[in-house]
């Protein structure tokens, strides 16, 4: 008999690319959202997670109480995706690489942390999948206390990075995606805006969203938060997972909490059978 039992819970993790803005490639739109339709996201969720990843349209889950519906999926469309990039000004190379009117190769770095198997199964995915649309991504692992400590706050991945984390329930992304969360010197690398975004129109529903006491208005708020992001793609949304949980057999009680509270926090509740 096992002494250990299995469950995956519905969570508040997500899984995106953050995109370099200041990238002379990715400052333009075209290429972002060609980058995005050049991902196969369905497939990899059917095959290495038995279709477990749900599909994102902004770092919003379904399930969060201020999800906006509506906002689309964008969809696995190569032919698009290379489409955008012609209309960007960029033709195929002699190595099937795609190159600007200045003949400068569209190769951009991909970086993560070392040591989740899976995801950098599914950074050599993307590779492959934006190889077939002519753009080079390079891959720049670092192991996770560089990556975290030092190339995310530093704002020094210089392409894309591919990253997850877990949030609370409408909780207002400040951290994430305010004007005031852009790594500086001058703030002592402080804030989560890794992309150096910078959206009056997304502060300004955020600043709504912060101060709001009518749940109307919040949610309003938080809707125009979300529509702003699938426009611009300031990061590029990958999926929601859910979390696994190993735990005794005679253990009762025991409720993943799906966000950044910690499951342990909620241990009086548990019992022995």
């Amino acid at each position: 008999m096992s002494l250990f039992s299995g469950q995956s819970s519905y969570a508040l993790a997500f899984w995106n690319i953050d995109f370099d803005l200041d990238n002379k490639f990715l400052s333009d739109i075209r290429v972002r959202r060609a980058i995005l339709m050049a991902i196969d996201r369905k497939t990899m969720s059917d095959k290495l997670a038995s279709g477990r990843f749900t599909l994102a349209a902004t770092w919003v889950p379904p399930k969060e109480p201020m999800f906006a519906p509506g906002l689309p999926i964008v969809p696995f469309d190569p032919t698009q995706a290379k489409a955008l990039l012609k209309q960007a000004g960029y033709t195929p190379g002699p190595d099937g690489i795609l190159r600007n009117a200045q003949g400068e190769k569209l190769s951009i770095d991909l970086r993560m942390g070392l040591g989740v198997r899976l995801m950098e199964l599914v950074e050599q995915i993307i590779q492959s999948q934006l190889k077939a649309v002519g753009i080079e991504a390079v891959i720049k692992n670092e192991v996770q206390r560089s990556f975290f400590g030092l190339t995310l706050k530093h704002r020094l991945y210089g392409g894309l990075a591919l990253y997850n984390w877990l949030f609370n329930v409408s909780y207002p992304p400040r951290q994430l995606y305010g004007l005031t969360a852009i790594p500086t010197e001058a703030n002592g690398w402080g804030g989560s805006n890794y992309m150096d975004w910078k959206s009056q129109a997304f502060e300004d529903q955020l600043k709504i969203a912060e101060t709001a006491l009518d749940p109307a208005t919040q949610k309003a708020a938080w809707a125009g938060m979300q529509r702003i992001y699938a426009e611009d793609l300031p990061a590029l949304p990958l999926f929601f997972v859910p979390q696994a949980h190993v735990i005794p057999t005679w253990l009762r009680g025991y409720v993943p909490s799906g966000m950044t509270d910690y499951t342990t926090l909620r241990a009086e509740e548990w019992r022995a059978e």
